[in-house]
């Protein structure tokens, strides 16, 4: 929530804080847990990615996509992560699956990877060198 309301896509002085505050967020979930805990930290990772998505997608949609790629990493990163830890722990006996929530996640990971590469490809200095 206060990586969400600290956004102010005309303000970039603004776009560390937000990053900070959902790195730090992620940072709080113990990647190292007992076989119960892995989903739901799982479920965090999951979660914290899709703040980064959508604060990439409010920079992209600003025409921001320098700034977009920094939050895009971090989105794309962490929901590989998640599926990973969810995919592992799917052998465990598990009572509360989100199996839709997994689902979208795992469907929506090659948009992500798309989009971080479109923001590349329009920060890039495009110019034939001679």
């Amino acid at each position: 929530m206060l990586a969400r309301t600290s956004l102010k896509t005309s303000d970039p002085s603004t776009f560390g804080q937000t990053y900070d505050y959902l790195a730090q967020s992620a940072r709080l979930v113990p990647s190292d847990c007992r076989d119960e805990d892995v989903v739901p930290n799982a479920n965090f990772y999951r979660c914290i990615s899709g703040a980064y998505h959508n604060l990439a997608a409010t920079l992209y949609q600003a025409s921001r996509y320098g700034f977009a790629i920094r939050f895009l990493d971090q989105s794309c990163a962490l929901g590989e992560r998640a599926l990973k830890m969810y995919r592992e722990a799917s052998s465990l006996p598990i009572d509360d699956r989100s199996e839709e929530s997994w689902s979208q996640l795992e469907e929506q990971l090659w948009r992500r990877w798309e989009i971080l590469g479109v923001c590349h490809s329009k920060t890039e200095d495009r110019k034939v060198s001679l």
